[in-house]
């Protein structure tokens, strides 16, 4: 009688498919991350030019003075700055995938009188990796709204 021959371990084809397997399951959060994370990097763009535009028309009243916001229309631009007329202020840098483009805006700059008044309303746009978004100014004071295009 011959005893029964038992396995132990796997055999070479199933190791070389698991290890396919999971050097695929390792590989594909590479291929996916990065997109997510310059879609989130422009998300985060535009919520933080919102809270700016706030902010530039809080620095205006609170300090009673003209608060200017130029636009970053040119295609090179990796900044914009609020600049109070005292010189109080600051400054942001633009992530590399994010554009501005002319809209119905009078002038290429936003304006705050002393009051908290925008001077001139209008719209322009935003690109980012997402999408585009409108950044819409009305007269009047905290009158701001960004959409998704």
């Amino acid at each position: 009688m011959t005893e029964p021959v038992y396995k132990n371990g796997f055999s070479f084809v199933e190791l070389i498919i698991v290890l396919f397997l999971l050097t695929v399951f390792i590989l594909l959060p590479a291929v996916y991350v990065p997109a997510a994370l310059s879609k989130a990097e422009g998300r985060a763009f535009v919520q933080q030019f919102e809270a700016d535009l706030y902010y530039a028309e809080q620095l205006a009243r609170t300090h009673e003075q003209r608060v200017v916001l130029p636009l970053p229309l040119h295609p090179s631009a990796q900044s914009y700055s609020i600049i109070a007329a005292d010189g109080a202020g600051l400054q942001r840098d633009i992530p590399s995938q994010v554009r501005f483009y002319e809209g119905s805006m009078l002038g290429s700059r936003i304006a705050f009188s002393s009051s908290g008044n925008i001077h001139n309303p209008g719209s322009f746009y935003i690109e980012t990796a997402e999408g585009f978004y409108e950044v819409m100014i009305y007269l009047g004071k905290g009158r701001v709204r960004i959409e998704q295009q």
